[in-house]
């Protein structure tokens, strides 16, 4: 039997069997969990350094799952608590951006990982008929802006450059100013609406 009948041939087992898995596995745990949490103690360094090689030889399948497991429930917890997530927003605005600023502070290998994906995005939602000198004076404006007053002002995309709804472009039209209170709070209610 080749590998993919035999993956298809067990989803279908544990899809039709789910009751009977978590009963076998319930008492299984029942009857072995003190000699499994027993190992486990005496054996950490063994598991953490089998776990850690697993993630480095099948890096690419455990950052799928990852986003997969992410993408899921975070979808379910951001449908079961968009007036919650909302307000909690607008009420921690400052201490939210305190925290990203101090993250970016801490973490600036990411920061410019993200940075690097997000110019990307960019250049692939750039078209070519796109007034460049129009979005040069919009971002030169934000950081005229920014100088002048205590706020601190962003470039918006008004439609997302991605989102699970729609796309926009990076074109003179589709950008605005915001002060960056503003621009998180549109930010989350763009997310709260692309997940419902």
């Amino acid at each position: 039997m080749d590998n993919e009948k035999l993956k298809d041939q067990r989803a279908r087992y544990r899809s039709k069997n789910k009751e009977k898995i978590a009963a076998y596995n319930a008492a299984y745990r029942t009857k072995y969990g003190e000699k499994i949490q027993g190992y486990r103690s005496k054996n950490k360094e063994k598991i953490a350094a089998y776990n850690a090689a697993y993630r480095l030889s099948h890096s690419e399948k455990v950052a799928n799952l990852r986003t997969k497991h992410r993408t899921k429930y975070s979808a379910k917890y951001y449908a079961a608590n968009k007036t919650k997530i909302a307000a909690m927003h607008a009420t921690n605005s400052a201490k939210l951006i305190k925290y990203a600023a101090k993250y970016r502070k801490l973490n600036p290998d990411k920061v410019a990982a993200y940075r690097e994906v997000r110019l990307s995005k960019i250049k692939q939602h750039h078209p070519s008929w796109a007034n460049n000198e129009a979005i040069k004076t919009i971002y030169l404006k934000r950081a005229e802006l920014n100088q002048k007053w205590s706020t601190t002002f962003e470039v918006d995309h008004i439609i997302p450059l991605n989102s699970k709804t729609v796309c926009g472009l990076h074109c003179e039209a589709n950008l605005q100013l915001l002060i960056t209170p503003e621009n998180r709070k549109r930010k989350i209610i763009i997310k709260l609406i692309g997940n419902s």
